[in-house]
């Protein structure tokens, strides 16, 4: 799908309001997300990350901390990662300490940019469906790839075996799942050329 409401909306002939359009970035763990931001960063378009508000409010939340700390025992990033995807209760433990509280930073980054009124502006939140929140937005991108290539770039990443990287994964809604419930789903397996000519496509006109 390529159609987005429009960008004006008319009254008597005469164009009244400009009307910006919320867009949701997710997809699966490792299958682009970033890259795709960075590229629409480059194209113009104002851009939060929720992974971003997360390590935030993990190194400088002291509130955050001191639950995270009271419920889990550690704030070691490793040691609660291994945690998380080995104990599923851990692991809804820590999404409901953090997701509000990086739902409400970027509500307010939202609110914030559409007082500025651009075209479009965008957030990454790879658990959006996972944590409800596709419901602040008008428009959902999926990033998507091959199963394959997404367990490559995973196990890439430092302290991730195949073995872990599997748990993440498999912790996840499947990406099948998530491009169902996009409005759009741009293929990041062929490399950063294709996927900006993709991402144009959908947001350059």
């Amino acid at each position: 799908m390529f159609l987005v409401r429009p960008c004006q909306l008319y009254y008597d002939n005469k164009v009244v309001k400009k009307t910006t359009v919320k867009v949701a970035i997710t997809g699966g763990v490792a299958c682009g997300k970033s890259t795709a931001g960075k590229i629409l960063e480059d194209m113009g378009f104002p851009i939060e990350d929720s992974d971003r508000i997360a390590r935030e409010l993990f190194d400088h939340d002291e509130s955050c901390r001191k639950e995270i700390l009271h419920t889990l025992g550690s704030l070691d990033r490793n040691q609660i990662r291994d945690l998380v995807f080995s104990n599923p209760q851990k692991k809804k433990i820590l999404e409901e300490i953090l997701h509000p509280r990086i739902r409400a930073e970027y509500l307010q980054w939202m609110h914030r940019q559409l007082e500025k009124n651009p075209r479009y502006i965008f957030v990454m939140i790879p658990l959006l469906f996972e944590s409800s929140g596709q419901k602040y937005f008008d428009k959902v991108l999926c990033i998507d790839c091959d199963t394959q290539t997404q367990l490559t770039r995973l196990t890439q990443r430092p302290g991730i075996d195949d073995v872990l990287a599997k748990k993440i994964i498999q912790s996840q809604l499947p990406k099948e799942e998530k491009a169902r419930l996009s409005d759009w789903v741009v293929d990041a397996s062929h490399g950063i050329p294709e996927m900006k000519q993709s991402l144009e496509k959908i947001f350059g006109n």
